[in-house]
Formats: C-alpha cells, structure tokens, sequence
C-alpha cells in the first residue's frame, strides 16, 4: 500500500518541510516574487506530486491543500504589498490553481494505491504459485524415491507365507524372557522396520520390553494422537488414520507411522500390550504390511496369553482334584472377569448359590462324598462355559453363568432344583430323605451397581432362601 504502520503520519511532517523549504529558496534566491507567482508549472506541484506518489491519496490531498494555502497566502502578500487591490481580489487563475493542488494530489494518491493494490495481488498469486512448483518438486523427488526403493527390493522379497507361519508358530514355544526379541525380531525381518519396539502395560503405564534401534524412553508417552486412537478403537492405527481423522496430528519424526494393540492376560478389553513399528521403508506401509501387522499381533497376543495363562494361573494350583472343581479364588477371579466384561459389552452375568439344607445333620465322615456328588451333579446339568465352584463354607456352592440374564438363570435354577428333587442323593441319617438345597440369584448387568465380585456373593449370602 501507499503507506503503512509507522509512516502513517511521516507525510504531515513531509509536506510541510518540503513547503518550508521551498518558501526559504523563494526568499533567498527569488525574493521579488514572493510565491512563485506566474511560474509555470508552479514549485508546488513537487510537493503535491512527490507526497502523493509517495503516501496515497489522503496524503496528496494534504500535501495539495497546505501547497494550496501557501500560495494564495503568497497571493494575498502580493497583493497588499504591490497593488492598490484589496486583500481578497486574488485572481481567479490562483484559486483554479489552488483547486487543482488539491483535487489533483487526491487524484494522482489514489492512482498509486490502485497500483499497489494491484502489484500485492500479483504478489500474492506469484507466492501461490511458486509454493505449488515447490510442492510438485517434493512429490516429483519422492516418486523417484519410491521408484528407486521399488527397484531395489522388489526382487528381494523372499519371505513367503509359510516361512511367516512357521517364525509366528514359534512364538508358542518361548518363554517369557524370549518372547519380546522374537517378537521384534519378526517385525524387523518382515516388515523391513529400521526401528520397532514393544511395550507391555504394567504398573499403571506402558514399560519397554524390547526394542531394535534406540529408543529413550523406558514408559511410553500417551499424549500423542496415534497412541490415544490406537487405545480408543482397539485396532491397529497407521499414520493414513490419524491424518484422515480430523482434529488430530501427526509429527513427522516424533510419532510412529504404525502401532498395533495386544490383547492378553485378564484385561481383555484393553490393550495389555502395544508393538511399535518407528521407522519403516516407505514402500512398505501398504495394506499389505497393515495386514500382517495385525495378524502377527494376534499370532503374538495368543502367545502371550498362553504363556500368560501358564505362569499366572496354572501355578496357582486352580483346581480342586479331591472335589473335582475349581478352586473359589478361581471363581471369583472368573466372576470378576464377567463383571468387567459386562461393564464393556453390556451383557449380563448371574450368580447363583446353592447351599445345601441341614448339612449339620450329616454323618461326619458322609459330608465330603456329600458335597462331591452334588458338586459332580451340578456339573452334570451346566454348561462348559459355565463355572462352578465350592465357597470357604463347603456346604455352599458358587455357580457363574456368562451372559445369563435374570429370565434366563431362573430357568436354569428350576432345572437344577428339579433335577436334584429327583435325585438320589440321600446325605441324611434319615435314609430315605433326599438332599435338599436352598439358592439365591443376582444378576449383574450394565444398570447395577456392584463394581467387585465381593460384594455380589456377601449380597447373594444373605439372600439364601433357607
């Protein structure tokens, strides 16, 4: 523009020393006509003319009035001074020059901004278009990357499927302590990665377990986009998912291009592990290593749990063989489990016990055949997926049912308490008295209130109906 910020009011300074000045060559060079009067063209109109070239119309216009009072004040001096003509006889030729000062300052002023306006929008689409002749030369130099990575692994790629099967089956057979590498060994070997890692949830944050290249941090950092929406849609999350989804970033050499979840241990609805793929070949982000990503985290997340399974609950001896049931630490570990998977699906899961009526009243050395045989029929009349177990009171068993809602296990219950009224289990000293047993239902499901399986069994307790 004509003018701007700080020059804003240069032009009032301007025009009035360039007026001053040329007031003062008037007087020492020209002194017998005061003015400038009959000089054509008039010293003024450098004034008006460099202002507003220099500043835009407003300005001109300035510059043209102050040039128009100096002159016809230099008229009136004149005028009173060399003539017998009063003061306000100025000739009209003075005040049409005076006029002109002013109208041809604006004027030629905003003919300057016209053409300022004019050469910043040329500016601005000559910037446009060199931006986009730089961005055609970046994607023209990354096709000849692509191009060259292309030439020079396409013919490599001698990993077949069955040779991925086999190095994947082979997960099953580590230990704990080998797993980790094997797992970012594979990624390396298949996928090309440069970088990769794997972390695993533990104590309230993401510990690494192992990496290829270096990598500095020990915990994870959740602040980053490409992990929280790998958390939020439990699947696997390259840097095209966290670009398309709008309102999140991607940093270019700070956050990953691939993640995938895994899923092992109890918590299953979310992620227990998160394998990081950090650098990778351009040429290798495809649907294709998308695909076996996630295969291999679930190839790997199997495993875990496996060996999870194995160190976590085999080792704690979960199985009654005397009574043929599992232990109740299991059972209620089972139920937890259903509780929290009700919180996450919304399905329902009941618990049912059973107590076994007059159990005092049974011979000492009869109670455990007792209890056996009852344990033994309940199994006889429940699903696989269902679990069974006897409490610290061994005349009470605790019965889970997934995904049983309240119609549901009051069906069962009358089953079962039909089935055992036609039973022949005979407990009592009295011989000819069947066994009689007593039950209470509680049904869990996304509206209730218990957040642990403690509370659900001390509540089904008290509800016994004996």
């Amino acid at each position: 523009m004509a003018y701007k910020g700080s020059q804003r009011q240069h032009y009032f300074i301007e025009a009035l020393a360039a007026i001053a000045l040329l007031l003062l060559i008037n007087q020492l060079w020209f002194s017998d006509n005061f003015g400038y009067l009959g000089v054509s063209p008039n010293p003024y109109w450098l004034v008006v003319i460099f202002i507003a070239f220099r500043y835009g119309g407003l300005a001109g216009m300035f510059a043209g009035l102050m040039c128009a009072v100096a002159l016809l004040l230099s008229t009136i001096f004149n005028i009173l001074h060399t003539t017998d003509r009063l003061w306000y006889q100025i000739p009209y030729k003075q005040w049409q020059l005076a006029g002109l000062f002013v109208f041809l300052g604006f004027l030629i002023g905003q003919e300057r901004s016209r053409v300022d306006r004019i050469v910043d929008i040329l500016k601005e689409k000559f910037n446009k278009l060199r931006n986009e002749f730089e961005n055609l030369v970046m994607d023209n130099l990354a096709l000849k990357k692509i191009n060259t990575e292309l030439e020079g692994r396409i013919l490599g790629q001698t990993d077949t499927v069955s040779t991925i099967y086999e190095v994947a089956k082979s997960l099953t057979n580590v230990r704990i302590e080998e797993i980790y590498p094997s797992i970012t060994s594979l990624v390396k070997r298949i996928l090309g990665a440069e970088k990769c890692s794997i972390y695993v949830w533990e104590e309230g944050e993401y510990m690494l377990k192992n990496e290829i290249g270096k990598r500095s941090e020990k915990t994870l950092s959740l602040d980053s986009d490409i992990v929280k929406l790998v958390l939020e849609s439990k699947k696997i999350v390259t840097v095209k998912d966290v670009i398309s989804d709008k309102g999140k970033r991607w940093e270019e050499g700070k956050d990953p291009p691939m993640i995938a979840p895994l899923f092992f241990g109890e918590a299953k609805d979310t992620a227990s592990g998160l394998i990081i793929v950090e650098e990778i070949p351009f040429t290798k982000l495809n649907p294709d290593s998308i695909n076996f990503l996630a295969l291999m985290a679930d190839w790997v997340s199997r495993s875990l749990d496996n060996i999870y399974t194995s160190s976590h609950i085999h080792l704690e001896d979960i199985y009654d063989e005397k009574m043929d049931l599992f232990r109740y630490d299991y059972g209620l570990r089972r139920l937890r489990e259903e509780m929290l998977r009700t919180r996450v699906t919304g399905a329902a899961t009941s618990l049912m016990l059973l107590k076994i009526k007059d159990f005092d009243s049974c011979p000492i050395d009869g109670k455990t055949n007792t209890c056996r045989e009852v344990g033994l029929f309940l199994k006889d009349t429940m699903r696989a997926s269902d679990t069974i177990t006897q409490t610290e009171d061994p005349c009470i068993f605790m019965l889970v049912f997934p995904g049983a809602d309240s119609a549901g296990v009051k069906a069962v219950r009358k089953r079962i308490m039909d089935s055992i009224k036609d039973s022949k289990i005979k407990p009592y000293k009295d011989a000819k008295r069947t066994v009689e047993v007593g039950t209470s239902l509680i049904t869990v499901d996304e509206k209730s209130h218990y957040t642990n399986e403690s509370d659900v069994v001390r509540d089904a307790k008290k509800n016994l109906n004996i």
